[in-house]
């Protein structure tokens, strides 16, 4: 297995609550990630996309340190390895494609109000606060009327929804999301896209959608065979020629004021 030098910086504005800058330099893992290097200022939604296989869900998860690498990440010019459990939760939170993994008769309200665990001493010590902001965010996602059915009895996409409601509650100054428009339809795909764009935390996410992508997000990543094939903006990633090289289908791309579409 191989592992080369991993440099995160994950530093917080000043003046205010929200990560301005993550650079990431000389990572490669295992032959699934090759010579990463990435350095973002100032951006709110970051979108990586490429084909199935291109090291998208691995780079998330070293960012998250899920997959421990040889080097350091920093958050805060703190590094991650100094802090708690608890408190890089209070920094970052975390969607994975995995949203099966819950365990007993739980509730929707029950699932999303854990989002606040972080800010708690004990499992049962929320406030009426801790609440309000729950129901805020099962309101964003067209949950608060279903909010006491069991999750284990909600469809995939519901399933979704609810754990965004809970990476939301989590009110952190970052959130690293795995497909987080998986098994959703058109409507909440565009309604969660439209709630990560005026959240105020900085989104690092993979998306498969390159429409989404293009309207929503920022800034773009696009990866190939574990390497950053093009990184910038919407609309100098998403060209014919980088699209037909990347996924081998021709696209048609066409300007929309600031933004690109694109078809087939």
């Amino acid at each position: 297995m191989e592992h080369r030098c991993l440099f995160i910086s994950l530093l917080k504005r000043t003046g205010a609550g929200n990560v301005s800058t993550v650079d990431i330099t000389d990572l490669s893992y295992n032959g699934i990630l090759k010579d990463i290097n990435l350095s973002f200022f100032g951006k709110r939604v970051i979108g990586i996309v490429g084909p199935n296989g291109s090291g998208k869900t691995t780079l998330l998860r070293h960012i998250y340190r899920d997959i421990k690498t040889r080097g350091t990440v920093f958050f805060d010019n703190t590094d991650v390895a100094q802090f708690s459990v608890k408190s890089l939760a209070r920094n970052i939170s975390v969607l994975t494609q995995f949203n099966d993994q819950v365990e007993g008769k739980l509730t929707i309200e029950e699932i999303v109000v854990m989002g606040r665990m972080p800010y708690k001493k004990h499992y049962v010590d929320y406030s009426a606060r801790d609440f309000v902001i729950a129901d805020n965010y099962m309101a964003l996602f067209g949950l608060q009327k279903m909010k006491n059915k069991e999750y284990h009895a909600l469809s995939g996409g519901e399933k979704q929804r609810v754990m965004l409601a809970k990476c939301f509650s989590q009110e952190t100054d970052i959130m690293i999301l795995d497909e987080p428009t998986n098994h959703l339809d058109i409507r909440y795909k565009v309604e969660v896209m439209k709630a990560l764009a005026a959240s105020e935390s900085t989104v690092i996410m993979t998306i498969h959608d390159i429409n989404l992508s293009a309207k929503y997000c920022q800034y773009l990543i696009l990866m190939n065979e574990g390497q950053i094939y093009a990184q910038g903006t919407p609309a100098e990633v998403l060209t014919r020629e980088c699209l037909l090289d990347v996924f081998g289908v021709e696209f048609t791309v066409l300007p929309v004021e600031d933004r690109v579409a694109i078809f087939l």
